[in-house]
């Protein structure tokens, strides 16, 4: 964050950093990048529709702010230094907009274009691949970025090299310390910032695998009591079985078959019931995956291979007692 008072070393700040080898890039916005506004008044544009009203998210940059956060440009250019008009002043300068914008204008190239947004009025120089500054359950909104100078940032952003963070950060560390010493180095990472739009998500998802699992373990406990009391109960039935002549194989089939029916029962109330639940989840998010039958068959293969191998043990103990042993058990 970027005080009033700081604003005016801001410069000073970037030249000291970008001296730097291990940081990427310096630059600074009014709003964080995962925290941008929007606002529906002002927008207009060559041939628009007088009654059309959109809601576009606008933010100010400075010089490099492309570059910093690698977005990428889809055509046109980036602001430049060379471009005095690219500057907000008073009520002129240009802007860079999204692909969504585009859309909403109904035209094939808008570089170039006239557009007015924000009490701004100027042109569009350069349109930039879209892009998510809100979370993965909005979809992606159309956005407009104005070149203004410090005094209308508050947020300096620094990329650090990748692959030795804290030497990078140390280094980020001193510059401020050399130039701004009187205010502390307050700082957050973006990627935890946008970690954070989601920090209900990630717990429910926390929360759902560890009660899977124990709902997996209590199944199988369950499974292994019922079929450990069915042996029991059936050791004279099996006696007389292998008296009769029954094989192992045949022991084994008519011990889990029973087991086995009920697991696949269950299947067919709970993938129908799965499918419709993680459907209606998944309807929340803007940005989400399409779910695949070959999970939910994976998930159905899967339980039959738990639940065999959780009443085999005591299916295979069952076919190898001794008949006249199993005879005298009443």
């Amino acid at each position: 964050p970027m005080a009033q008072d700081m604003k005016p070393k801001y410069n000073s700040l970037k030249t000291e950093l970008l001296k730097e080898t291990l940081i990427e890039g310096v630059t600074a916005a009014r709003s964080n990048p995962v925290r941008i506004g929007s606002n529906s008044g002002g927008a207009s544009w060559e041939g628009k529709d007088p009654e059309k009203r959109v809601l576009i998210g606008t933010n100010a940059v400075d010089f490099d702010y492309l570059k910093t956060m690698k977005m990428e440009l889809a055509s046109g250019r980036d602001f430049s230094r060379e471009f005095v008009s690219d500057i907000a002043k008073d009520t002129t300068g240009n802007f860079l907009v999204n692909e969504e914008v585009v859309k909403i204008m109904g035209v094939d190239e808008a570089v170039g274009k006239s557009f007015s947004f924000m009490g701004i009025n100027g042109r569009i120089v350069g349109i930039l691949k879209n892009f998510n500054f809100k979370g993965a359950d909005q979809p992606i909104e159309p956005i407009a970025f104005a070149l203004t100078g410090p005094e209308y940032l508050n947020f300096i952003l620094i990329r650090l090299t990748q692959g030795n963070i804290p030497e990078a950060f140390k280094t980020a560390e001193k510059a401020w310390n050399n130039v701004l010493p009187e205010y502390p180095f307050d700082y957050t990472f973006i990627d935890e910032d946008y970690d954070n739009l989601f920090r209900t998500q990630l717990r429910l998802t926390r929360l759902l695998k560890y009660f899977t699992i124990l709902a997996v373990i209590i199944a199988c406990l369950g499974l292994y009591g019922l079929s450990a009391y069915s042996t029991e109960r059936r050791t004279n039935e099996i006696g007389i079985r292998k008296v009769m002549g029954a094989g192992t194989l045949t022991i084994l089939y008519s011990m889990v078959k029973e087991y086995m029916l009920l697991v696949v029962i269950a299947l067919v109330i709970a993938l129908p019931a799965g499918w419709i639940i993680v459907g209606n989840l998944l309807k929340q998010f803007a940005s989400r995956i399409e779910m695949n039958i070959l999970i939910f068959i994976a998930i159905a293969v899967g339980s039959l291979i738990v639940a065999l191998a959780t009443v085999t043990l005591q299916a295979v103990k069952a076919s190898l007692i001794n008949p006249a042993e199993a005879l005298k058990v009443e």
